[in-house]
This record gives C-alpha cells, sequence and structure tokens, in this order.
C-alpha cells in the first residue's frame, strides 16, 4: 500500500522583495495540499500527505497521484523553482527518503538508497561508512544492539519508522480560515510594473490558501 506522498521542493531563488511574513514554498504547497486530505504534515524539508482515504474521491492512487505531483510541480515552477521532487510509498519517512533520491533503478526500494536520505542515518555518515555501510539495507543489516548503543536510539527509530515497523506521529496542518499575509516593499514605488513582484508573489499564496479551502474567486479588486 502506497498511501504516503512526499513533496520536496528545491531551493527556490529569492523573490525580488523583502518578504519576513510571507509563507515559504514549503507552506504553500501545504495549505494547497489540504484539498485532498486533512492528512497534511511538514516533514523536515517537506511536505508528506498521507491520501488512502481520499483516493477513490479523485480516481483512485495513481490518478490522485498523478494529478498532485503534476499541479505541486506548477506551482513550484511558477514561484521559480527549477524543480520538485515526489515520491510515495506506505511510510512519510519511506517517500521522503525516496523523493531525495536520485534512482537510476526500477524499481528503487530504501534498502538500496544511500545513507543520505535519511537525516537520522546522514548524521552518522561517516562513521557507517568506515563500517562497510553504503546503503539504508547495509545499516539495517547491522547488529540492532551495538546500532543503539553506539548511535543513539534514534537511528534505529527512523529506519524502523521507514520501514512501517514503528507508527509515525504527525502534527497535522491546519488551514487559517481568513487569508491575512502582507508582504513589505523594499522601497517606495509609483508605478503598476513596480507592484507586480509583489502582486504575483501574494497571488501564488492565496491561490494555495483557496486551493486547501476548495474555493476560488471570479473577482480581485486592487487598491
Amino acid at each position: 500500500m502506497w498511501h504516503w506522498i512526499a513533496l520536496l521542493p528545491n531551493s527556490a531563488p529569492e523573490p525580488d522583495v523583502t518578504a519576513p511574513a510571507l509563507p515559504s514554498l514549503q507552506q504553500q504547497l501545504g495549505w494547497w495540499a489540504l484539498q485532498f486530505t486533512p492528512r497534511v504534515a511538514w516533514l523536515e524539508d517537506a511536505v508528506v500527505l498521507e491520501v488512502a482515504a481520499s483516493e477513490r474521491l479523485f480516481g483512485g492512487a495513481q490518478a490522485l497521484r498523478e494529478r498532485i505531483q503534476q499541479e505541486a510541480r506548477q506551482m513550484a515552477s511558477a514561484q521559480g523553482e527549477a524543480d520538485l521532487r515526489s515520491a510515495h510509498a506506505p511510510t512519510a519517512l519511506g517517500a521522503l527518503a525516496l523523493a531525495r533520491a536520485v534512482c537510476h533503478e526500477a524499481p528503487c526500494t530504501l534498502s538500496r538508497l544511500p545513507l543520505q536520505t535519511l537525516s537520522a542515518v546522514a548524521r552518522h555518515a561517516s562513521t557507517l561508512a568506515q563500517l562497510g555501510c553504503r546503503t539504508l539495507g547495509d545499516v539495517r543489516a547491522l547488529p540492532r544492539g551495538g546500532l543503539s548503543r553506539r548511535f543513539g536510539a534514534g537511528l534505529l527509530q527512523a529506519l524502523d519508522q521507514a520501514w512501517g515497523e514503528q507508527p509515525e506521529a504527525f502534527e497535522w496542518l491546519t488551514l487559517p480560515h481568513t487569508f491575512d499575509v502582507q508582504l513589505e516593499l523594499p522601497a517606495r514605488t509609483d508605478t503598476t510594473e513596480g507592484l507586480r513582484p509583489a502582486f504575483a508573489h501574494l497571488l501564488h499564496t492565496l491561490c494555495a490558501w483557496m486551493g486547501g479551502h476548495q474555493a476560488g474567486t471570479e473577482q480581485l479588486m486592487l487598491r
């Protein structure tokens, strides 16, 4: 069962405005994803969605995954993001690890992923490499007692959660009832063209908020 989807933005260029209160692309993706399922969370630098209960509503698992991946990439592209990686797996951590990996194999499995794809493992990558580990599967093959004593319980917990052997716990995102986002311009402007970058950025954020509410608008008035 592949009910988790991870959306992983790359580092996007900063907009040509100062925006201390403007939601990041990760936050906007989280707002937008709430139209598909209430079980949306931030996991490190990614957005993860649990979509098991929503698949029938959107034409099945494959159709839903394809729609989410396509529309998320369009959102990222509209904000100058060169690419947005996505993956699906039975667990959220597993989906995130697969999204981080650049796989040239079919199928691409967790056991074959490099150490850097799971944060709790990546912290000890140099030491694990000295033990002969090159993949997550190599780490799992080591004696559990020795792993726990040497690297702490967090590494084993992350591995078990990625493989679905321990439950994952999340604080689910909630969508603000009203849209109230401010953006400070870097300098005074007296032209419509000067407002365009700021307006475009706010408009993308508004669209993400409306998407999460499954809402829309036919008219906007700017003053």
